[in-house]
């Protein structure tokens, strides 16, 4: 009978401050079910410019690489929602029930909403098409962007989910980070 093993405690002890208690328990086998990620809403992301008929026209090029930039921002939360099922999963799998409620109940979050946050803004863009919508919505999407990448850089769980125990690939920063640089790089080039 396998237990909990110690390594497995001092993740979850760093991820949430909770104490698991050594003891005997066996490991489930392996089983597949689906699991969902939710996002709770966090952020600044300000809509501080305001859209009008005079605003400066969108750069030729703008549309396409802001399409791009979105098709890869997509790849990217989609691929990260997939590596947390499978985080949750495993720990679903485990015989402590603090590690399953965690896996059910604590994972959820850790991206704090900026999905919603930025598909938001992305869909008010729409095509990239239209100046006003660029100009009213590109910088809150920017400072939606920046507060992403900065909780990325500086969010302990994001950290401990990237280097689990669970034999599970996570890779939120790897993932999203590349994302983020290209969105920035499509709005800075259509808002210039």
């Amino acid at each position: 009978m396998a237990g909990v093993s110690e390594e497995k405690r001092a993740w979850v002890k760093s991820m949430l401050g909770v104490d698991i208690p050594a003891g005997e328990h066996e490991e489930p086998e392996a089983e597949d079910h689906d699991g969902e990620t939710m996002m709770r809403g966090k952020g600044r992301g300000s809509k501080s410019a305001k859209g009008s008929k005079s605003a400066k026209p969108v750069p030729e090029d703008f549309a396409k690489k802001f399409q791009s930039a979105k098709s890869v921002w997509t790849s990217a939360m989609d691929d990260v929602d997939s590596q947390i099922s499978e985080l949750q999963k495993a720990m679903a799998k485990s015989p402590d029930e603090d590690i399953r409620d965690i896996a059910q109940h604590a994972l959820s979050g850790v991206t704090g909403g900026y999905k919603q946050l930025l598909g938001a803004y992305i869909k008010a863009l729409g095509d990239g098409s239209d100046a006003g919508a660029l100009h009213k919505e590109g910088p809150g999407l920017l400072g939606a962007v920046a507060d992403l990448r900065t909780t990325l850089d500086k969010d302990r769980q994001i950290a401990v989910m990237d280097d689990n125990p669970f034999n599970c690939l996570v890779s939120i920063r790897g993932t999203l980070g590349p994302a983020l640089n290209e969105l920035e790089a499509a709005l800075r080039h259509g808002l210039s």
